[in-house]
């Protein structure tokens, strides 16, 4: 399989540019050259994003395409809805089982993906479900056996 990854790493500089590393060289300057599913298109423009930041212009497509994907960057700049579109783009949701598992590492984050996915799927009709500490197992477990695509625990 092969592998894109892409790094973010802040330099300070004299001109204060970014500096990206990354072994997958498209880059999309607008969300409608990616091939996004229309519906998506919609859930992405509605949550309020008008053109992709620069790691959703580098990440997207790879992640679409079933490549591994590897992101780092500072808070704010897109990796959340990055890997959500991947996963929403790929989703059958016409199947109504568990096609993806995400793993965050704390209640907040998971939150977080959930409400992000929700958002952008919005207008697919996606059926997501956070399973966190603290909330009752038995409302988990009907949730999921009633059918889900997407689950953060």
């Amino acid at each position: 399989m092969r592998v894109s990854v892409i790094r973010h790493s802040v330099k300070c500089n004299l001109e204060g540019q970014d500096e990206f590393f990354t072994s997958y060289d498209e880059v999309y300057e607008s969300f409608d050259g990616m091939g996004l599913q229309e519906n998506l298109l919609r859930g992405i423009y509605a949550y309020g994003f008008e053109k992709p930041s620069a790691i959703q212009q580098r990440g997207i497509v790879p992640f679409c395409k079933g490549l591994d994907v590897i992101q780092q960057a500072q808070s704010g700049t897109g990796k959340t809805a990055t890997f959500c579109s991947g996963v929403l783009q790929q989703l059958d949701v016409t199947l109504v089982q568990c096609q993806a598992l995400v793993l965050a590492p704390t209640r907040e984050l998971a939150q977080q993906i959930e409400k992000v996915m929700r958002a952008l799927g919005d207008y697919i009709g996606v059926k997501v479900h956070a399973c966190v500490g603290g909330t009752s197992v038995l409302d988990d477990k009907r949730i999921l056996q009633a059918g889900v695509h997407d689950v953060c625990p």
